[in-house]
């Protein structure tokens, strides 16, 4: 194609036009190039019948026009994208003048897009295969297929040295509701362009260009440490909370209609929640639990071992105190007929989905800041650890008196070095200890 006699050609793009133009016939001919500096504008429809609206540099090489995509002209002011212009322009005529290879192809031919990238990252980085399975998990299912509102393609069709800092803020915008994945995520992606730089597969052109690593300019959310606890004061503002939805949720769903279905749904999440914050149990083993594992003479859930995709699950005990066993009763006749203690809403044969289980534990941290004003940090997975690692800490308090092997086998930990992970030191008993050493050792010292 001669853009001479098939492009539209402007003296100079205006803001006005850029914004305004449509061309006659879109499908073959939706360019509109200013003469002097080659910026080409590019508009046609998308998926969704809109206008995209995008520059391109044109140019020739070997006697044929070439097109360089600049951006969306929503995501590129103007008066730069003329300057980048002029400037490729002004580079591939000098390339040209010298018998040199066109910088542009060099470029490319070095450079590597992140869906090939990312099957190169898990093939050579040094990580346990539980950790490359997460890796994987995140390559697939969180930045290979997001596409950010300003680009026409996904992350996995782009050139790694042209994703920049605005992409990833909104993928990271896209991960909110998980803090805590979001982190992870961006932590795998940081690593990724930093040996992506080491291996060569940031082009040269891009460095001279003052190419960094885009994740540096994003600021990862703030969260709560995994082997954090809670403060009294903490507890008792999620205890009370929880105690406050639980009864307004129950009275709701003594009415009838849409209304007490949503509100009898709401109760037997937070009555599940409630289960296992007094005793550490894990989010799936309540959410999963038949009403025929119960035990109530026992005041335990018998839970049998499971087969799953990856791994096997070792049955255990979930013991309960009395209290927690009126709850437990209050569940099972919210169940009505179904297996499960916790039944789906739209299907009972099946168990509850961890979806709305998830904004409970949202809810009540919302519900404790306001009430309380805590001010609890992280989603609702570093909740969920937080409240186990304050459960395993309770041997240290004098009043409990139980030793950590205990405390371990009630929260299912299949190994004692575990349990020692997040053995807490309570800090009255260290004290109260140090004086007992230092009184002792003054002691003899008089003596």
């Amino acid at each position: 194609m001669d853009w001479r006699r098939d492009v539209a050609s402007t003296a100079k793009l205006t803001r006005e036009r850029v914004l305004r133009w449509t061309p006659e016939d879109p499908k073959r001919n939706p360019w509109l190039r200013e003469t002097f500096s080659g910026l080409c504008l590019r508009v046609r429809r998308d998926r969704h019948d809109e206008w995209r609206r995008e520059y391109f540099v044109c140019y020739r090489w070997n006697g044929r026009p070439r097109y360089q995509r600049l951006g969306l002209v929503a995501s590129i002011p103007l008066d730069k994208a003329r300057k980048e212009a002029l400037a490729i322009r002004s580079k591939v005529e000098e390339a040209a003048r010298k018998h040199e290879p066109n910088p542009l192809e060099v470029a490319q031919a070095e450079a590597i897009t992140l869906e090939d990238f990312a099957p190169l990252y898990q093939r050579l980085t040094v990580k346990s295969e539980k950790q490359k399975k997460e890796d994987q998990t995140r390559w697939n299912k969180h930045i290979l297929p997001f596409q950010p509102p300003t680009e026409s393609r996904a992350l996995r069709h782009m050139w790694m040295h042209k994703i920049d800092p605005l992409m990833l803020e909104e993928l990271k915008l896209s991960l909110a509701r998980t803090k805590t994945t979001s982190n992870r995520v961006f932590s795998l992606l940081s690593h990724a362009f930093n040996m992506a730089a080491e291996w060569g597969k940031i082009p040269a052109s891009a460095f001279a260009a003052g190419w960094t690593n885009p994740t540096g300019a994003v600021k990862p959310y703030p969260e709560r440490s995994r082997t954090d606890v809670y403060s009294s004061e903490e507890i008792v503002a999620l205890l009370e909370s929880l105690d406050f939805l639980i009864t307004k949720a129950l009275d709701e769903a003594e009415g009838t209609g849409a209304p007490a279905l949503y509100a009898s749904m709401r109760a037997k999440s937070l009555l599940a929640i409630r289960l296992m914050a007094f005793n550490g149990s894990r989010p799936g083993e309540i959410l999963k639990t038949e009403r025929k594992w119960i035990l109530w003479d026992r005041r335990v859930i018998d839970l049998p071992s499971a087969k799953g995709d990856r791994k096997v699950i070792k049955g255990r005990l979930i013991p309960f105190g009395r209290r927690r066993m009126e709850d437990l009763k209050i569940l099972a006749r919210l169940a009505g007929n179904s297996p499960f203690l916790l039944p789906g809403r739209h299907d009972p044969n099946r168990h509850m989905a961890t979806g709305g289980y998830d904004r409970m534990w949202t809810l009540l941290k919302e519900t404790a800041d306001e009430r309380h004003g805590t001010a609890l940090t992280g989603d609702e997975t570093a909740i969920v650890y937080t409240w186990r690692h304050t459960i395993v800490s309770a041997h240290n308090e004098p009043e409990i008196g139980v030793d950590a092997a205990t405390i371990g086998d009630m929260v299912g930990h299949s190994s004692r070095s575990t349990t020692q992970i997040y053995r807490h030191a309570n800090i009255r008993r260290l004290t109260e200890t140090a004086q007992l050493v230092e009184d002792w050792l003054c002691g003899h010292h008089e003596a």
